[in-house]
Formats: C-alpha cells, sequence, structure tokens
C-alpha cells in the first residue's frame, strides 16, 4: 500500500469516526430532548394535580365553613380513607377510619349506621337502596370520585407500592379499621337482638293483658 492509499484511507477511517460522533452526538441530543420533555410533562402533569388537589380541598373546606388550613387534615383523612376504599374495596371498612376523626358530621354518621344495617341485612333490597342513595349523595357532597381519580393518578399509589414500611403502615391501619368495623357491626347485631327480644316481651305482656281483660266478660 502507497503511502497517498494509507493517507486515503486514514481520511476515510477520520470521516467514518466524525460521523460516528455526530450520530452518537445526535441520539444523546435527541435524548436529553425526549428526557427534557418528559421532565416538563411531569412537571405538567404534577402541577395539574396539584391545583385539582387545592380546588378540591377548597371546595371541602367550604362545604365545611372553614378555612383550609382548619380543614387541611380532614381532608387529608378524607383522601386516606379514600385510598383505603381503594385498596380494600369495601367502604364500611373505610368509614369505620374516618368514623373516628369525623364524628360530628351527620352525613358520615347516617352512611356508616346505613352500612352497618345493610351488612346485617344484606338481602333487604330497600335498605340496599337507601344505603346506595346515602352513598352517592355522600360521594358528590364531598367530590369522593374526584378525590378518588386524584389519588389514582399521582404518584401515591406509586410510592406506596415501592415503600414496605408505608404498606405495613397502611396494612395496620386497615386491620384496625376491620376490627372496629367487626365490633360495631358485632354491636349492631346484639342491639338488634336486644331490641327484638324486648319488643317480644311487650307483645307477650299486652297479649296476657288482654287475656287477663277478656276473662271476665266470658264468665259474664
Amino acid at each position: 500500500m502507497t503511502d497517498t492509499e494509507r493517507l486515503k484511507n486514514r481520511l476515510e477511517e477520520i470521516q467514518k469516526e466524525e460521523k460516528s460522533k455526530e450520530s452518537k452526538e445526535k441520539e444523546y441530543m435527541e435524548e436529553m430532548k425526549t428526557n427534557e420533555e418528559k421532565r416538563l410533562e411531569n412537571e405538567k402533569q404534577r402541577k395539574k394535580l396539584r391545583e385539582e388537589e387545592e380546588k378540591l380541598q377548597q371546595n371541602f373546606s367550604n362545604k365545611l365553613g372553614s378555612d383550609v388550613a382548619q380543614s387541611k387534615k380532614l381532608f387529608g383523612f378524607l383522601k386516606r380513607y379514600v385510598l383505603i376504599g381503594i385498596v380494600t374495596g369495601v367502604p364500611g371498612i373505610a368509614l369505620t377510619y374516618l368514623w373516628d376523626k369525623w364524628q360530628e358530621n351527620k352525613m358520615v354518621k347516617d352512611l356508616y349506621e346505613k352500612n352497618i344495617e345493610l351488612v346485617a341485612n344484606p338481602n333487604n333490597k330497600d335498605l340496599a337502596k337507601e344505603y346506595e342513595f346515602l352513598r352517592r349523595k355522600f360521594y358528590k357532597a364531598y367530590d369522593i370520585d374526584k378525590i378518588e381519580r386524584l389519588v389514582k393518578t399521582s404518584e401515591d399509589i406509586e410510592k406506596l407500592k415501592n415503600d414496605n414500611k408505608l404498606l405495613e403502615k397502611l396494612n395496620e391501619e386497615i386491620r384496625k379499621c376491620r376490627e372496629e368495623y367487626e365490633k360495631n357491626l358485632g354491636n349492631y347485631i346484639e342491639n338488634q337482638i336486644v331490641s327484638e327480644i324486648h319488643e317480644e316481651t311487650e307483645e307477650t305482656t299486652v297479649v296476657e293483658e288482654t287475656e287477663e281483660d277478656e276473662e271476665p266478660e266470658i264468665r259474664r
């Protein structure tokens, strides 16, 4: 190979090296651009979720007749209730958790008690309709559906999934909720039995009194 040919080959190698370098730089820039676009999109989404949560928080505060600072903790409980409801699929268990923190709310009380009744009397269609009506009313009044969408689209579930400590804490909360719910359900059933026994006793007493009143009439 002559010197001229060697020089020519070297020039070709340089060209290839440069093209390869340019190609790598282009790929890198495209990747950076893609990553930046992703970052901007993620930031945009996070901002949108923050604004949505702030709006829900403000609406919640307005409905309670308090300022955001006062209702913020309660709104946090509400979000937690929604998360537990998503995980367990059992509104009653979640309501138990909320019930402990929000006992003065009549709508929560009504829905909680109606849920207990429905579990104790699962074949009562009228009761099921009443419960469903109250549930929808509650969901609409406190934007539960919107909060549920917020929780599902936020990073909360992803963080929860990848953090064993958070998972253990949630499991502990669900366990306590189940225990409280079962206890209250047991109390409700026990009260129902006592009430029925009391009613039966009263009916028996009334029947006996009626029979005693009728005896003199027969003797006549």
